[in-house]
This record gives structure tokens, sequence and C-alpha cells, in this order.
């Protein structure tokens, strides 16, 4: 799914949540090693 710039800011939220979707993924391979640099990276 592509989100479309059409002005409401949602393209961004969509961008922000896949983004998300792909940090949960890789904490759950990496194990607490990946969560730790996760936090790390959000701040």
């Amino acid at each position: 799914m592509v989100a479309e710039d059409d002005g409401d800011g949602l393209d961004k939220f969509s961008v922000d949540a896949a983004r998300s979707q792909v940090m949960a993924e890789a904490v759950e391979e990496l194990g607490e090693v990946g969560w730790w640099f996760w936090l790390v990276i959000q701040s």
C-alpha cells in the first residue's frame, strides 16, 4: 500500500507506522539487545 501525499499528513503517519512495525519485527528477531538498541535510537 502506497500512501499519497494529499496534504492531510496521513502519509507521514503511514510511514511512521510502517517504520514502527519494521522496528517491532527487528526487535523480535534481535531479542533484548535489539530492544535496547531501539530505545537508544528513539531517544
